[in-house]
């Protein structure tokens, strides 16, 4: 780390080639901010050394997260198409999206959607005994439950224990006692799955039959199956699904023929339920497909 002396010879000859704004006070201020959110010990160097060469996992953000950047810029009148938050490692940050043209009565318009990108990344490090998380300029730890094991896997960042994996949110990890309440959601979804599983041979064998009656799978059959909301995410995202929309099983289980089939079908076959029950009663709920 460099001295203060060192530091302002730094800044003088950036304001000398006009590459400073403001004062170098200032300047140095936002600096030790900046180095004082990063862990400093030697237990924590590994785990800054990675996050510096890009090594970091993206966490879904959740609901209910307090953003003050996103409250700011929504205030702006003149900007008028939003889209959902999305995560990022980066220091937060608005991106525009090109959502095409359309013709007027005399001109040609751009539409244009801006994407409000929140930091929460985290990185496992310790043996996966313990995370190091950052939101929104904010870094914090979390040491796994005993059991328990954080790792980083093709999804993101989850908790793994005996009975299965997690994958949390960022609105989890920053909830009290959020690795108990991890590992208990975890043991919850396994509980989930087992009952599930009792009676997937059943449902399989009705698979085409349903199919042919209009079955389709959405994303709130995986986490009434026993899955997580940000495993799911992450999954539809690598095989090419959308949240919003529903697929045949067929087309879904072609897909999952990559070591995930277990979960799919199980999934399936909670789907296959849910279809028969609506199939029974005459109706469905709106929140079974959300």
């Amino acid at each position: 780390m460099k001295t203060t002396k060192q530091q302002r010879a730094e800044y003088s000859q950036l304001r000398r080639e006009g590459k400073l704004c403001g004062t170098i006070k200032a300047a140095m201020q936002k600096r030790a901010a900046r180095e004082s959110a990063m862990p400093t010990t030697a237990k924590y160097r590994s785990a800054r050394a990675r996050y510096m060469n890009g090594m970091a996992v993206a966490v879904p953000l959740g609901a209910g997260l307090p953003i003050t950047d996103v409250e700011n810029w929504l205030r702006d009148t003149r900007v008028r198409h939003w889209a959902m938050a999305e995560p990022t490692q980066n220091p937060s940050h608005v991106e525009d999206q090109d959502g095409g043209s359309y013709s007027g009565r005399y001109r040609a318009y751009s539409v244009v959607s801006h994407v409000p990108c929140i930091q929460s990344c985290a990185i496992v490090f310790a043996v996966g005994k313990t995370v190091w998380a950052k939101f929104d300029g904010q870094s914090f730890t979390l040491r796994a439950p005993r059991g328990y094991r954080w790792y980083q896997d093709g999804n993101g960042l989850c908790l793994v224990g005996k009975a299965g994996d997690y994958h949390p949110t960022m609105s989890e990890m920053l909830e009290p006692h959020a690795p108990r309440n991890i590992a208990r959601k975890l043991r919850e979804n396994s509980a989930k799955r087992r009952d599930s599983q009792r009676s997937v041979l059943e449902e399989m064998r009705k698979i085409k039959s349903y199919e042919r009656e209009g079955l389709m799978v959405c994303f709130r059959d995986s986490v009434d199956s026993g899955n997580c909301s940000a495993g799911t995410d992450a999954w539809m995202r690598i095989h090419g699904f959308e949240r919003g929309r529903h697929y045949r099983p067929s087309e879904i289980l072609v897909r999952a023929a990559n070591g995930d089939t277990r979960r799919v079908v199980i999934v399936v076959a909670q789907a296959a339920r849910r279809h028969s029950n609506e199939i029974r009663n005459g109706m469905c709920q709106l929140a079974d497909h959300r």
